[in-house]
């Protein structure tokens, strides 16, 4: 039932206010839905019965009437909706206070729409965040005050330059923004999108560089171009710098964003072998754990733990990983919390070579997204081979084959595992190969353009 799965949104002290504004007449007049709602407060035995509501609102003595029982939830809805709104509105201040200008220009009330503007500006010049929304709503400010002019008299010089100048802002930011997210979801899960227009930002911050002196730009621009394929060193280092120096401009929505885009630019250098990038990306990660960066919704998104945990290992730091295992699962999503900590604990144990532990914990895995399924497979695939258990080792070679098969939207995680898969068989026959044959294996490892286990391989190689 909608109706009850919205109110399951609301906070115990949002129930006491949400009561009060049913009680508010220009909200809501009806009795009967300050009944139900009264009503639903209420503990309830599941089965919900409709018809207990329906008597416990309008009284025993009337029959049930599915039409009206309907009629009411949907009326209650919709209250409960504008609640949300009323409330939305009421914690934007500036908002409030375009409205109010708006209002009182319209009703030729000059005075208190000069004041309530001066107010607008006022809020808006004290906010630390400067990023896409702070120039919308400089925009929107400017383009009334404009039309203000305009209306008074119209031989008066304008402030139709800052009027541009903003929404170029306001524009080239959000075509930035989007650029970014593309080529993420194009790395993440080969999705395609077409942004309209974002080459002729990119050209024209490149012709007009004073864009750069505007610090969203200037993350944004050199985000995109730090994660595009032709991307640089030298612009993920602008990046780094950018970052470092305007980061309190961010909402910690869009920082978190960013600093991911840059960690998974480290991630993808990560697979291509520089290792360099270790430190970076555990740098990211640490500045963005330090700063509450990293939870979404209050959820800690399960790609970025693993990462974390991977990176830990990188840095031989196995008990810091294990606490950090423990200390946040309980923020991982509930339904995959399980498979989860069990995956990376199963990763530490295996760099710690207790491999009969890691089986341990990676038998309690019950999922098969990808990166879960993929990474515990990769793990079982090198303890079975350092067992020697080679009937289990291409046992796991032939599932893993047929899920990479069937899994088409794997992204540039494909091409990894397709080398996994190769080279494991080239691997298993590295007893009958020649010396020129090692040599050549090697040199196939390590001209792999995308393949995370060259360590391994080469170290099982021995030469």
């Amino acid at each position: 039932m909608k109706l009850l799965q919205t109110l399951k949104l609301l906070s115990n002290k949002e129930y006491k206010a949400f009561e009060s504004f049913l009680h508010i007449d220009i909200f809501n007049k009806r009795k009967d839905l300050i009944s139900l709602f009264l009503y639903l407060q209420t503990p309830i035995k599941p089965p919900f019965d409709e018809q207990e509501a329906y008597r416990a609102v309008y009284g025993v003595a009337e029959i049930f009437d599915k039409k009206k029982w309907h009629l009411l939830c949907s009326r209650l809805l919709k209250v409960l909706e504008d609640y949300f709104a009323h409330r939305m509105l009421q914690s934007q201040a500036i908002d409030r206070k375009m409205y109010l200008s708006n209002f009182y220009r319209d009703v030729q009330k000059m005075d208190k729409f000069k004041k309530s503007m001066h107010e607008a500006a006022h809020i808006l010049n004290k906010t630390n965040h400067r990023s896409e929304n702070y120039w919308k709503l400089k925009h929107q400010m400017l383009e009334t005050n404009y039309d203000y002019v305009e209306s008074q008299n119209r031989t008066n010089m304008t402030n139709l330059q800052a009027v541009s100048d903003t929404l170029d802002n306001f524009f080239i930011i959000s075509k930035l923004k989007l650029g970014c997210r593309k080529i993420s979801r194009a790395i993440i899960n080969a999705e395609e999108y077409d942004i309209a227009m974002l080459d002729l930002v990119l050209g024209e911050i490149d012709i007009r560089k004073n864009l750069l002196k505007v610090p969203a730009i200037a993350v944004y621009y050199f985000c995109y171009k730090a994660i595009a394929p032709n991307g640089s060193e030298k612009d993920f280092q602008a990046l780094r710098q950018n970052i470092n120096q305007y980061k309190d401009i961010f909402s910690p929505a869009d920082l978190r964003d960013i600093y991911l885009i840059a960690i998974n630019y480290c991630i993808r250098k990560i697979n291509t072998g520089a290792k360099p990038y270790f430190n970076e990306a555990f740098e990211l990660y640490r500045l963005s754990l330090e700063d509450g960066l990293l939870l979404e919704d209050g959820v800690f998104p399960e790609s970025t733990y693993n990462n974390i945990v991977s990176l830990a290992i990188q840095a031989n730091e196995f008990e810091w990983g294990k606490n950090f295992i423990d200390e946040y699962q309980w923020r991982l999503k509930q339904s995959l919390r399980t498979s989860v900590h069990a995956f990376c604990m199963g990763k530490i144990l295996f760099a710690q070579t207790k491999f009969d532990e890691s089986l341990s914990a990676l038998s309690k895995i019950s999922t098969n997204i990808p990166f879960i399924y993929l990474g515990a497979r990769t793990i079982q695939l090198k303890i079975y081979y350092e067992n020697k258990s080679w009937d289990a080792l291409d046992s796991l070679i032939d599932s893993l084959r047929v899920y990479i098969q069937r899994h088409k939207d794997l992204g540039y995680r494909k091409a990894n595992y397709q080398h996994l898969i190769t080279f494991t068989r080239r691997l298993l026959q590295l007893g009958v190969l020649s010396k020129s044959d090692k040599e050549q294996l090697a040199a196939d490892i390590k001209s792999a353009e995308v393949f995370m286990e060259k360590e391994w391989f080469l170290k099982k190689i021995g030469l």
